[in-house]
């Protein structure tokens, strides 16, 4: 969730494995497994693990063990309490994220991993729910594209970071010139795009609120805009200010700005 790179196609598998982590704490193992995650009743006492055997956290079962101050009625109460904190965060996670019938979840298939096992054959049921991104006249093109991808061989030595896969997909031309995967590249990179958490936009804010500090209240935005860039670029080639290497270009780039003219 934290991630600033591409994640919005793992996002419902990562999910359902913390929901499912979650019912794995109070609920019976044999139930679990003869359901499929979308129709657990995870609110059924019937489906409850007995009292005694619900996970309460490696900590709290120690101090259940060994603290002899604690009576019954408090570690009745307590385990009472922790399976009514699991059933509401099982709740407020569907609340945001419901899982039956989300379209994210056929995402994964844009997976390198995925993508070079070549078991979708077809990706037009995915295309449909996202009408708003792709005209309907160009369902065949793009599945023309993705049948062809999931045959292609070359792409077994792509990297496995979905953004260089992709990337590295998108380049691939015939021998005129034209791109292969023009279109199922274009529509990919639309679902990558979607946010799959506002973290990145609250780490700028954070940044910001460090910049424009009581003693720096007169940071123009032009300058707030110029010091998060610098901070990116630094950061991005894991150095820090007092060892980083500016390159010519860069100061090509600053004397060219008319402020630097005009001071």
């Amino acid at each position: 969730m934290q991630s600033e790179l591409a994640r919005v196609h793992v996002l419902y598998s990562q999910v359902c494995v913390s929901l499912r982590n979650l019912f794995d704490c109070f609920l019976k193992k044999e139930y679990l497994e003869k359901n499929n995650l979308e129709s657990i009743d995870y609110k059924n006492p019937r489906n409850f693990l007995l009292i005694e055997d619900v996970y309460y956290g490696a900590n709290a079962i120690n101090t259940l063990l060994t603290d002899k101050r604690l009576t019954s009625e408090q570690i009745h109460l307590f385990q009472t309490r922790c399976i009514q904190f699991f059933i509401e965060a099982c709740d407020q996670i569907i609340q945001r994220f419901p899982i039956s019938n989300n379209p994210l979840k056929d995402l994964g298939a844009f997976s390198p991993e995925n993508v070079k096992k070549g078991d979708l054959s077809s990706i037009v049921p995915i295309c449909r729910q996202f009408p708003n991104l792709i005209d309907n006249n160009n369902y065949q093109s793009i599945d023309t594209e993705w049948r062809l991808l999931r045959n292609t061989k070359e792409i077994a030595s792509f990297s496995e970071k979905t953004e260089e896969f992709w990337a590295s997909i998108g380049s691939m031309k015939y021998g005129d010139g034209t791109l292969i995967f023009e279109n199922i590249c274009s529509f990919v990179f639309k679902m990558l795009c979607l946010p799959h958490s506002s973290a990145n936009v609250e780490r700028i804010f954070s940044s910001i609120n460090l910049m424009k500090a009581k003693q720096r209240n007169k940071l123009s935005t032009e300058s707030i805009i110029g010091l998060l860039h610098t901070k990116r670029v630094i950061t991005e080639n894991n150095q820090s200010c007092y060892n980083f290497n500016i390159e010519n270009k860069i100061f090509e780039k600053i004397s060219t700005k008319k402020w630097y003219e005009d001071h």
